[in-house]
């Protein structure tokens, strides 16, 4: 799923409904194709124009959680999904 599909996604949510990291996860999984987290955070690292190492920095984590999660073999918690879309806003890369 591309962050474009995301965000139309999201865009088609109920307007009352927040755009929780639950409901990103939700929709994420949606595309029985992808890894949910993994796409999540290879698209936000894309749009931040970010290194691993960067997010990493950025997130308060190791690059080694960064790299699993892009990998899948880590669990992507609900309030590191928040904290990516809360630099993902601040950045203005959220489009």
């Amino acid at each position: 799923m591309t962050f474009r599909k995301l965000r139309q996604a999201l865009g088609r949510m109920d307007p009352s409904a927040e755009a929780t990291p639950e409901a990103v996860l939700a929709i994420l999984a949606s595309d029985p194709d992808a890894d949910p987290a993994a796409e999540f955070v290879r698209h936000a690292r894309a749009r931040l124009g970010m290194t691993q190492g960067e997010l990493a920095r950025e997130l308060g984590v190791s690059e080694i959680a960064v790299r699993k999660w892009c990998d899948g073999q880590r669990r992507l918690l609900p309030a590191r999904v928040d904290a990516i879309l809360a630099l993902l806003a601040r950045r203005g890369a959220g489009g």
